[in-house]
Formats: C-alpha cells, structure tokens, sequence
C-alpha cells in the first residue's frame, strides 16, 4: 500500500482540507492514522502557551541553558586539565606508577574530565602498552568511585566505562577470566544506569565476544557478536562493525570452518580498503591469513601476514606486530624451513615477554626449541625452557601445565628432549583450556 506523503497529512490535520479519497485511506491505513496524530499533537502543542513560555525562556537565556553551558564548560576545563596533568607524565609506566598515587588520593584530580581522559589514554594505549593501560583503567575506576556531587547516573556511567577499559587491557594481556570478571561488574553499572545508551552497552558485549572467542566459547562468542554488530550498524560506526564481523568470522575458524571463515575475511578486506582504515585492515588481513594458512595456502597466507605486519609497525601496534609476527614465524616452520623460523622465534619470544603476553611468549619460545631440536642445535634449549611460565586461573589448569613443563625440563636434563616431545607439549599447552581436566600431560620421551 502507498502511503500519504506528509504535505498531505499536514494539509488534512492543519488547513482542516482533505478529499474523500484521502479519509478513506486514513480509514484503512494505522501507518498514516498514527501520522496524522503526530501532526494533531504538534497542533495542539503550537496553540498551548506553555509552548511559548518555553521559547521565551530559552531566548532569555534560562537557568536550564545556562545549566547546560555551564556543565559544558566545566567538562572541557576539566579534560584539559587532566590531559596537561597527564602529559608530564608520557607513556612511563615507572612516572605514571608514582603519579596514581597522587591522582588517587588527592581530590583535586578526582573529576569526571580525569576519569575520560584515562580511559581515552587506556584504550589508545591497549595494543601498544598493555601492562600501562591497565594501571591507568584501574586508577579511572578509583576517581570515578571518588567522585562527589556527580548525579549518581553519571556516576555509574564512569565507573562502568573504567570498568570497560581495564578488562580490555586485560584481554590483551590475555587475562581473559579476570577480563569477564570486570565485564560483568561493567554491564551491571550499565544496566542499572536509567537511560543508558545501547551503544556503550554494546562495546561491553563486544569486548566480551572477544574474550569468548580468545577462550574457545565459540558459539557464545559468535551469537554476542553478531548481535553488536546490528547495534553499531544502526550507530553508523562501521569499525566497530567490522570488529563484531571480524569476531563472528574468527569464532567460525576456530570451529573448523575455514573456507567460510576466510571467505567473511575477504569481504571484511575489501570494505576496509575502500574505507581506509588501515588498523582494521592489518587485523583482517592478518585474521584472513590464519584462515588460508589452515586451507594450507600457504603462500597467500604468508603475503597477507606480512602486509599486516607492515601496517602494524606503521601504526606503532607493538603487541598486534609481535604476535603476528610469531604466526608468520609458525607458517616457515610447518613449511621446514627450520633455520628461518627460529631466527625469527628467537626475537619474537623475547619481545612477547616484554609486552607482558606471558602465556604467548612460553608457546614461541617451545616452538622455538622445536627448530633449534629438529636442527640438531640444542644450544640454549633447556636453559629456555627452564625458565618457561605459563598462568591459568584455573588452579587444575595451572597444575596439569607445570607438570607438563616439569616432565619436558626432566627430560631435556637428561639428554632426551627431542623435537617431537617439544612439539606434544606446546600443543598440549595451546590445547589445555579445551581438555577434559583429567588428561594427563603427554609422557616424557
């Protein structure tokens, strides 16, 4: 059914003129009845003199506006107080460790400026620096929880977008139990917030599919995740839209599906060339390349890896970089060429520890020894691994993966460490957190 265009709505309603055909399609149609009540009720708002009372008000300036400017301008006063406070300090972890303190406990730092200044510098700070992001979300939590004389709404709207953060920061620190620990506390603080926009709701839910995808909850990461992605669409950010794609697509890789997988990659690769935005592409690209390198296309996985860690280092993303560079590293040593491999490894290993990745770094530097052992140059091998630490929170977890480092270091000790048991643990380790608890770690050799 065609429905009346609202001149002829507004006509009908307002100028009292209408035909006969035009009544008997209001009869038939709730669409333009429910239209035509929208004009009656601004017709009736035009002929009430609270109507004009308000406009008047509003042209002399009312406490409300005056309210609303005021409000403005102590929010931009309190950004860039923060952000001049926060510059002495840089990207030190050590200075900005001595300024909490001093952010923490005296109130003159306690604003809501300062609270969306750290989250800002947090979440632009979670690829490159972590272990720096953390500290500065957790000290956005403790001024947010130190705010006096903010509505309580707004109040817990801080506190949920602190909150966010952090677990963010601990995503990427691979952190994912505590991560879903504050992500709870988060859309808590989100929900129990009266009028609160869907959209930070969603980046909550987000940040949670990732965690879920990072921790094989596949099915739950892959439903979160294309419901946010409906979200961002209708707010026209189509980063974040991609992200939930990005996310959907991972979660059906780790499921097995690989062709389908790589092929949502593709697109995702496309949209992100035509739009420009090189970080997404570096993480489709690099994403898409795990999806080829299981289909064993090798070589377009390779080109797809190494664009990506170009893109990477262009944009300073230390932790994406090294972690995609590990995988490059993992596809020359399914092809066997060994001594390429382990060159790369034996920088990577180390600057995965630096970035505080812990469990990354432990799984490079075995498959590192894996080379070194299937090169027959065992130098440096059992020292490495003896030094290997892994962190579940999951005390069992914990438990089953020193014991199978144990079992690996006895065996290196006694000269029987080969390559093909470095192998069995590390995938035992990569494995654990989707293993019955009662499997035992695989038999020294």
């Amino acid at each position: 059914m065609k429905h009346l265009d609202d001149n002829v709505l507004s006509e009908y309603v307002l100028d009292g003129t209408g035909s006969p055909e035009v009544e008997k399609h209001l009869d038939e149609c709730e669409i333009c009845r429910d239209g035509a009540a929208v004009f009656r009720e601004i017709d009736h708002a035009l002929r009430g003199s609270e109507t004009w009372t308000t406009v008047d008000a509003s042209r002399n300036g009312g406490n409300r506006l005056d309210e609303i400017l005021g409000y403005r301008k102590r929010k931009e006063d309190e950004e860039r107080q923060a952000r001049t406070f926060l510059a002495r300090i840089g990207n030190s972890p050590l200075k900005f460790r001595n300024a909490a303190v001093d952010i923490a406990e005296k109130p003159r730092h306690h604003t809501e400026g300062m609270v969306r200044v750290l989250c800002a510098e947090a979440n632009a700070l979670h690829e490159q620096r972590p272990k720096l992001s953390e500290q500065m979300a957790g000290v956005a939590y403790t001024v947010a929880t130190k705010l006096t004389n903010v509505p309580d709404r707004a109040k817990r709207a801080l506190m949920g977008m602190a909150l966010r953060e952090h677990a963010n920061a601990l995503r990427y620190l691979g952190r994912f139990k505590d991560a879903l620990k504050l992500l709870d506390y988060a859309e808590k603080l989100f929900d129990g917030t009266p009028g609160a926009d869907p959209f930070d709701q969603a980046i909550v839910l987000l940040i949670r599919a990732t965690v879920y995808m990072k921790s094989e909850r596949l099915e739950e990461g892959s439903a979160l995740a294309r419901q946010v992605a409906s979200v961002f669409r209708d707010y026209g950010d189509v980063s974040r839209e991609l992200s939930a794609v990005m996310v959907d697509a991972c979660c059906l890789l780790l499921a097995g599906n690989a062709r389908l997988s790589a092929d949502s990659f593709e697109r995702a690769i496309t949209i992100c060339r035509l739009n420009g935005d090189r970080g997404m592409l570096a993480r489709a690209l690099s994403n898409c390349a795990a999806a080829l390198k299981d289909l064993q296309d090798f070589d377009r996985a390779e080109r797809y890896y190494v664009e990506a860690v170009t893109i990477y280092d262009e944009l300073d993303l230390a932790t994406e970089k090294a972690r995609t560079e590990w995988v490059l590293a993992m596809i020359l040593l399914a092809r066997g060429e060994l001594a390429e491999s382990t060159r790369r490894l034996a920088s990577i290993r180390k600057d995965l520890a630096k970035l505080g990745l812990t469990n990354d770094a432990a799984l490079a530097t075995l498959m590192w020894a894996e080379g070194r052992l299937a090169l027959n140059e065992p130098s440096g091998v059992t020292e490495a691994c003896r030094s290997l630490l892994v962190v579940f929170g999951d005390e069992e977890l914990q438990r089953h993966a020193r014991r199978a480092l144990a079992d690996l270091n006895e065996a290196l000790a006694k000269g029987r460490g080969t390559a093909t048991l470095v192998h069995e643990v590390r995938i035992y380790l990569e494995n654990l957190t989707t293993q019955p608890l009662g499997l035992p770690a695989p038999p020294p050799q």
